[in-house]
């Protein structure tokens, strides 16, 4: 099995260049396709409710420092 390397980790601060979503990563996974894609969960709008999330392409992501 192959070594899969990710630009990214847990906990990453990271936005799309494309949205500009703005949050932490909190999943990573490798696809069929080839490509390392990222569940990138917001903070909450307030507390109590659901954060917004969502599944983002590495080569989408900057890392915030």
């Amino acid at each position: 099995m192959n070594k899969v390397e990710f630009k990214f980790k847990n906990g990453d601060v990271v936005k799309d260049i494309i949205t500009g979503f703005t949050g932490t990563i909190t999943s990573c996974c490798y696809n069929i396709s080839g490509l390392n894609d990222y569940v990138v969960t917001a903070k909450p709008e307030k507390e109590g409710k659901e954060p917004n999330t969502g599944w983002y392409d590495e080569q989408r992501l900057v890392e915030l420092k």
